[in-house]
C-alpha cells in the first residue's frame, strides 16, 4: 500500500513539468492574439525591433511561386505557427491523460492530486520560451506586413482588415511607420 505514495510523487511530478509545456501551448495563442489587440504593445515592439531593421530584413521575404502575399503569410507562418502549438498540446494533453489513468488506477485520491496539481499549473505564467516564440512569429508577421505594405497598400489593407481582422492594429501601426511623403 505505502508503495502508491512515492509512485503518486512521481506522476505528480511529471504532470507539473509536463502541465507547464502543456498550458503553455494552450494559453500562447491568446497571449499572442492580446499583443495583436494592443496598439502600443505593438509599437513598443517594432520600436525595440528597430522599423529600420525590420524594413530591411523584409526585403528578404521572397514570395512562392504563384501566390500572394495574403496566402503566403497564412501558409508560411501562421499555420506552421500554430500548428506547432498545437502538436505540442495535442501531444501533451495525450501524455496527461496516460498519467491521470494510471494515477486513477492507484486511486480516487491520487487521481485527485495528480489533477489538482495539473490544474493549478493553469494558473502560472506563460513561459519566456513561450513568449518569445509569439514574438519570433511575431516579428516574421511584422516584415512580412511591411514588404506587403510597400508592393501593394490597397491589398494589404485589404487582407488586414477584412480577410484577418487580427492584423488590423498591426497594418495601422506600421502603416504610421511609414514616411511622410512632401
Amino acid at each position: 500500500m505505502l508503495w502508491r505514495i512515492p509512485v503518486e510523487a512521481i506522476f505528480a511530478l511529471a504532470l507539473f513539468f509536463f502541465g507547464r509545456g502543456f498550458w503553455a501551448a494552450a494559453k500562447s495563442p491568446g497571449h499572442l492574439r492580446k499583443i495583436l489587440g494592443d496598439p502600443s504593445a505593438l509599437k513598443r515592439i517594432i520600436d525595440e525591433a528597430g522599423f529600420d531593421n525590420l524594413r530591411a530584413e523584409a526585403q528578404i521575404v521572397k514570395l512562392l511561386p504563384g501566390t500572394q502575399y495574403s496566402a503566403n503569410m497564412f501558409a508560411l507562418w501562421d499555420m506552421a505557427h500554430f500548428k506547432s502549438i498545437a502538436q505540442v498540446r495535442n501531444w501533451g494533453i495525450l501524455f496527461v491523460l496516460v498519467v491521470l489513468a494510471a494515477s486513477f488506477w492507484l486511486g480516487i485520491w491520487y487521481f485527485a492530486v495528480s489533477l489538482i496539481v495539473f490544474i493549478l499549473r493553469a494558473f502560472s505564467k506563460l513561459p519566456p520560451q513561450a513568449i518569445n516564440d509569439n514574438l519570433q512569429h511575431l516579428n516574421s508577421v511584422i516584415m512580412h506586413l511591411n514588404n506587403w505594405q510597400q508592393q501593394d497598400e490597397a491589398a494589404c489593407a485589404h487582407f488586414c482588415e477584412r480577410e484577418r481582422p487580427e492584423y488590423k492594429n498591426l497594418h495601422q501601426v506600421l502603416a504610421a511607420y511609414k514616411p511622410q511623403s512632401g
